[in-house]
Protein backbone atom coordinates (compact mmCIF):
# COMPACT_ATOMS: atom_id res chain seq x y z
CA UNK A 1 0.00 0.00 0.00
CA UNK A 2 1.37 3.14 -0.79
CA UNK A 3 2.93 5.49 2.32
CA UNK A 4 -0.57 7.83 2.69
CA UNK A 5 -2.33 5.11 3.08
CA UNK A 6 -0.18 3.41 5.64
CA UNK A 7 -0.26 6.67 7.53
CA UNK A 8 -4.20 7.26 7.34
CA UNK A 9 -4.45 3.50 9.07
CA UNK A 10 -2.06 4.19 11.53
CA UNK A 11 -3.32 7.41 12.32
CA UNK A 12 -7.02 5.76 12.85
CA UNK A 13 -5.14 2.98 14.79
CA UNK A 14 -3.88 5.23 17.21
CA UNK A 15 -7.19 7.31 17.84
CA UNK A 16 -8.93 3.77 18.56
CA UNK A 17 -6.48 3.07 20.97
CA UNK A 18 -6.53 6.51 22.38
CA UNK A 19 -10.41 6.21 22.88
CA UNK A 20 -10.29 2.54 24.32
CA UNK A 21 -7.44 4.12 26.87
CA UNK A 22 -9.97 7.09 27.62
CA UNK A 23 -13.30 4.52 27.43
CA UNK A 24 -11.20 2.58 30.04
CA UNK A 25 -10.43 5.35 32.50
CA UNK A 26 -13.81 6.80 32.46
CA UNK A 27 -15.54 3.50 33.08
CA UNK A 28 -12.89 2.83 35.98
CA UNK A 29 -13.76 6.24 37.77
CA UNK A 30 -17.97 7.22 36.20
CA UNK A 31 -18.61 9.93 39.15
CA UNK A 32 -15.13 11.77 37.56
CA UNK A 33 -16.98 11.52 34.29
CA UNK A 34 -19.81 12.37 35.24
CA UNK A 35 -19.08 15.43 36.93
CA UNK A 36 -16.78 16.11 33.43
CA UNK A 37 -20.37 15.79 32.07
CA UNK A 38 -22.21 18.33 34.10
CA UNK A 39 -19.31 21.09 33.70
CA UNK A 40 -19.94 20.08 29.59
CA UNK A 41 -23.95 20.84 30.22
CA UNK A 42 -24.57 17.12 29.24
CA UNK A 43 -26.74 16.77 31.98
CA UNK A 44 -28.66 13.97 30.82
CA UNK A 45 -25.26 11.78 29.52
CA UNK A 46 -24.57 12.37 33.12
CA UNK A 47 -27.66 11.28 34.90
CA UNK A 48 -27.73 8.24 32.69
CA UNK A 49 -23.61 6.88 33.70
CA UNK A 50 -24.39 8.35 37.46
CA UNK A 51 -27.92 6.11 37.48
CA UNK A 52 -25.81 3.08 36.02
CA UNK A 53 -23.50 4.02 38.86
CA UNK A 54 -25.86 3.36 42.15
CA UNK A 55 -27.31 0.53 39.98
CA UNK A 56 -23.72 -0.51 40.69
CA UNK A 57 -22.70 0.88 44.14
CA UNK A 58 -25.92 1.32 46.35
CA UNK A 59 -24.32 2.59 48.78
CA UNK A 60 -23.08 6.00 47.29
CA UNK A 61 -25.46 8.49 49.33
CA UNK A 62 -23.09 11.39 47.66
CA UNK A 63 -23.71 10.03 43.73
CA UNK A 64 -27.39 9.45 44.56
CA UNK A 65 -27.79 13.48 45.87
CA UNK A 66 -25.99 14.21 42.47
CA UNK A 67 -28.25 12.14 40.61
CA UNK A 68 -31.10 13.42 42.21
CA UNK A 69 -30.38 16.79 41.47
CA UNK A 70 -30.07 16.31 37.58
CA UNK A 71 -33.56 14.52 37.54
CA UNK A 72 -34.46 17.54 39.23
CA UNK A 73 -33.03 19.70 37.05
CA UNK A 74 -34.42 17.48 33.76
CA UNK A 75 -38.09 17.92 35.67
CA UNK A 76 -37.86 14.12 36.44
CA UNK A 77 -39.49 15.14 40.40
CA UNK A 78 -40.72 11.51 41.04
CA UNK A 79 -37.15 9.65 40.26
CA UNK A 80 -35.49 12.23 41.72
CA UNK A 81 -37.44 11.90 44.96
CA UNK A 82 -36.72 8.21 45.18
CA UNK A 83 -32.63 9.55 45.07
CA UNK A 84 -33.01 11.72 47.57
CA UNK A 85 -34.93 9.37 49.86
CA UNK A 86 -32.42 7.11 49.03
CA UNK A 87 -29.59 9.19 49.69
CA UNK A 88 -31.11 10.11 53.27
CA UNK A 89 -31.87 6.94 54.06
CA UNK A 90 -28.23 6.13 53.28
CA UNK A 91 -26.88 9.24 55.08
CA UNK A 92 -29.43 10.19 57.83
CA UNK A 93 -27.81 13.42 58.71
CA UNK A 94 -27.76 14.71 55.19
CA UNK A 95 -29.80 18.06 55.81
CA UNK A 96 -29.46 18.79 52.05
CA UNK A 97 -30.78 15.55 50.38
CA UNK A 98 -33.94 16.23 53.35
CA UNK A 99 -34.33 19.77 51.45
CA UNK A 100 -33.92 18.96 48.33
CA UNK A 101 -36.45 16.02 48.75
CA UNK A 102 -38.94 18.36 50.32
CA UNK A 103 -38.44 20.57 47.17
CA UNK A 104 -39.63 17.29 44.59
CA UNK A 105 -42.47 16.60 46.45
CA UNK A 106 -43.59 20.30 46.20
CA UNK A 107 -42.76 20.51 42.88
CA UNK A 108 -44.50 17.17 41.92
CA UNK A 109 -47.72 18.63 43.46
CA UNK A 110 -51.05 16.90 44.73
CA UNK A 111 -53.30 16.89 47.43
CA UNK A 112 -52.15 13.49 48.31
CA UNK A 113 -48.69 14.33 49.30
CA UNK A 114 -49.21 15.94 52.62
CA UNK A 115 -48.23 12.94 54.70
CA UNK A 116 -44.83 12.82 52.08
CA UNK A 117 -44.19 16.37 53.20
CA UNK A 118 -44.58 15.85 56.45
CA UNK A 119 -42.11 13.03 56.86
CA UNK A 120 -39.50 14.99 55.31
CA UNK A 121 -40.18 18.29 56.70
CA UNK A 122 -39.82 16.11 60.08
CA UNK A 123 -36.63 14.82 59.50
CA UNK A 124 -35.20 18.40 58.44
CA UNK A 125 -36.39 20.21 61.72
CA UNK A 126 -35.11 17.00 63.77
CA UNK A 127 -32.03 17.91 61.80
CA UNK A 128 -32.02 21.32 61.86
CA UNK A 129 -34.12 22.51 64.97
CA UNK A 130 -33.48 26.08 64.46
CA UNK A 131 -34.95 26.87 60.58
CA UNK A 132 -38.34 28.79 61.36
CA UNK A 133 -39.09 28.21 58.25
CA UNK A 134 -40.03 24.71 58.66
CA UNK A 135 -41.73 24.88 61.76
CA UNK A 136 -43.59 27.07 60.17
CA UNK A 137 -43.75 24.64 56.67
CA UNK A 138 -44.24 21.55 59.22
CA UNK A 139 -46.98 23.27 60.71
CA UNK A 140 -49.01 23.77 57.68
CA UNK A 141 -48.36 19.94 57.22
CA UNK A 142 -49.44 18.82 60.36
CA UNK A 143 -52.26 20.71 59.84
CA UNK A 144 -53.33 19.38 56.32
CA UNK A 145 -52.77 15.85 57.67
CA UNK A 146 -55.27 16.80 60.22
CA UNK A 147 -52.88 16.86 63.01
CA UNK A 148 -54.07 20.35 64.93
CA UNK A 149 -52.25 19.55 67.75
CA UNK A 150 -49.17 19.28 65.97
CA UNK A 151 -49.75 21.99 64.19
CA UNK A 152 -49.71 24.53 67.17
CA UNK A 153 -46.78 23.11 68.85
CA UNK A 154 -44.84 23.50 65.55
CA UNK A 155 -46.26 26.99 65.64
CA UNK A 156 -44.82 27.50 68.76
CA UNK A 157 -41.70 26.31 67.59
CA UNK A 158 -41.79 28.55 64.43
CA UNK A 159 -41.82 31.45 66.74
CA UNK A 160 -39.07 30.33 68.99
CA UNK A 161 -36.59 29.78 66.07
CA UNK A 162 -37.30 33.39 64.91
CA UNK A 163 -40.61 33.23 63.55
CA UNK A 164 -42.91 36.01 63.23
CA UNK A 165 -45.68 37.01 65.91
CA UNK A 166 -48.14 37.83 63.74
CA UNK A 167 -48.10 35.24 61.17
CA UNK A 168 -47.88 32.59 64.41
CA UNK A 169 -50.50 34.60 65.73
CA UNK A 170 -53.04 34.26 62.74
CA UNK A 171 -52.37 30.79 61.56
CA UNK A 172 -52.45 29.81 65.93
CA UNK A 173 -55.89 31.52 65.80
CA UNK A 174 -57.17 29.55 62.59
CA UNK A 175 -56.70 26.35 64.85
CA UNK A 176 -58.45 27.69 67.50
CA UNK A 177 -61.50 28.47 65.32
CA UNK A 178 -61.26 24.65 63.57
CA UNK A 179 -61.02 23.13 67.58
CA UNK A 180 -64.14 25.37 68.43
CA UNK A 181 -62.20 27.60 70.70
CA UNK A 182 -63.74 31.29 69.83
CA UNK A 183 -62.14 32.60 72.79
CA UNK A 184 -58.77 31.51 71.91
CA UNK A 185 -59.26 32.27 68.21
CA UNK A 186 -60.83 35.90 68.78
CA UNK A 187 -57.77 36.69 70.84
CA UNK A 188 -54.90 35.32 68.40
CA UNK A 189 -56.56 37.09 66.05
CA UNK A 190 -56.82 40.20 67.64
CA UNK A 191 -52.91 39.67 68.90
CA UNK A 192 -52.39 39.54 64.67
CA UNK A 193 -54.03 42.15 64.36
CA UNK A 194 -51.64 44.20 66.32
CA UNK A 195 -54.35 44.65 69.13
CA UNK A 196 -56.37 46.81 66.95
CA UNK A 197 -60.50 46.01 66.42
Amino acid sequence: PPPRTLAIAAAALLVVVLLGIWGYYLTRDPKSYAARLIEDGSYIEAMEVLDAYVAKEADDSEARVTLGQLQYKNNKFGSASTSFEEALRLNPGDIQAAYWGLACVIRAGGDDDFAHRRQLLERIVELEPADGHAWYLLALARGATGDLEGERRALDRYLSAGGGRELHDWNYGLISALTGDDTAANDAFESALGGTR
